[in-house]
């Protein structure tokens, strides 16, 4: 299988992110601009697919958008952190793009946010009520993310945020194909139980 470092080859194809982290260890941490340069493509990719997942806050922001706030939070995380491997800034990317459409959904979608007094589609105003609810969901199911044990949210967040297949999360992990697969059985099974549990005290919360 080949390297997962090609997503990341600088143009002479002789560095590679895990080199730029490798200067990072040893330097002040001003390299961290260059590999932000250097992955901002990357990275680009993976906030269009995370803002893709939810339409009616891509109506309300671009990707560039997305991208920037991502890019500076994930800065600022990288001087404090310092990841020494593709993982750890695999791991620490997905973070920072995940809580970065959290806040943007909270902003522009909340009952106080700017999206909800804007008209950007065909939602009639009987309709609103459910299009809040289905934000509500969206941020409750992030939240729940954070809950799970680390190495089950790792795997998610590879598989959620980045699009990569098991057998990438595999090799970038270094562990088993079948280890990734239990991960992730194990942690779509906890978010299920976590979502009927909030299910069910909503539902309580409704009749009292």
């Amino acid at each position: 299988m080949a390297s997962l470092c090609w997503m990341f080859t600088m143009p002479a194809g002789t560095t590679t992110l895990q080199q730029l982290l490798d200067e990072a260890a040893f330097r002040d941490g001003s390299i961290y601009d260059k590999l932000l340069e250097h992955a901002s493509e990357r990275l680009r990719a993976l906030s269009r697919k995370s803002l893709r997942g939810f339409p009616r806050l891509a109506s309300l922001v671009q990707t560039d958008d997305v991208l920037q706030e991502a890019l500076l939070r994930l800065h600022s995380s990288l001087n404090k952190v310092r990841p020494s491997s593709l993982r750890g800034f695999f791991g620490l990317a997905a973070i920072q793009i995940r809580r970065n459409l959290i806040d943007l959904t909270r902003h522009l979608l909340g009952p106080e946010g700017y999206g909800t007094h804007v008209r950007t589609g065909p939602i009639s105003q009987e309709n609103e009520p459910v299009v809040i609810e289905a934000v509500d969901r969206w941020i409750c199911f992030n939240d729940l993310i954070d809950t799970l044990p680390a190495e089950e949210r790792e795997v998610v967040d590879l598989q959620f945020v980045h699009s990569m297949t098991q057998e990438e999360v595999s090799e970038l992990l270094g562990i088993s194909l079948s280890t990734v697969k239990r991960r992730w059985i194990s942690a779509r099974l906890k978010l299920g139980t976590l979502i009927q549990q909030l299910g069910t005290n909503e539902n309580n919360t409704q009749d009292t």
